[in-house]
């Protein structure tokens, strides 16, 4: 926890999760700091990048309320190139939640704006012990 109150559950976290908030019940915010070493290309995030942070606040936002869960399914939409020199926030919401399913999504901005860069839509998994045993193995 920071000075704040706001929460770090990625420490140290490679993927510049600086901290992370839950707004209100079913709602997550994250400010993320300037991914330099993360480009794909000159000034720009790598994609890849992108969606693991997003597959992360996703995840968090479960782990706010108090559930550990694992990512069924994740798509993301790139609308905007990703730029790595400026700071970035995250906002997640639960869009529903039913017999240990979890639809959720989330968002990426530019810090204090509102021009959306990222979208995802996703589907997690309570992780119990019944859904690991229904897990296929590679």
């Amino acid at each position: 926890m920071t000075p704040s109150g706001d929460f770090v559950l990625c420490v140290a976290c490679r993927l510049g999760i600086a901290c992370e908030k839950l707004l209100e019940e079913g709602k997550g915010h994250t400010l993320v700091t300037r991914p330099t070493n993360q480009a794909g290309s000159p000034g720009v995030a790598h994609g890849g990048w992108t969606a693991s942070l997003l597959d992360g606040m996703l995840g968090h936002l479960a782990l706010f309320i108090g559930t550990f869960t694992v990512t069924s399914s994740l798509s993301v939409e790139y609308l905007c190139p990703v730029p790595v020199e400026r700071e970035l926030e995250g906002f997640a919401w639960i869009v529903r939640r039913e017999d240990g399913r979890w639809d959720v999504a989330g968002e990426l901005r530019l810090a204090g704006t509102k021009t959306r860069l990222v979208r995802a839509t996703g589907c997690l998994s309570s992780a119990t012990p019944p859904i690991f045993k229904n897990m296929r193995r590679g």
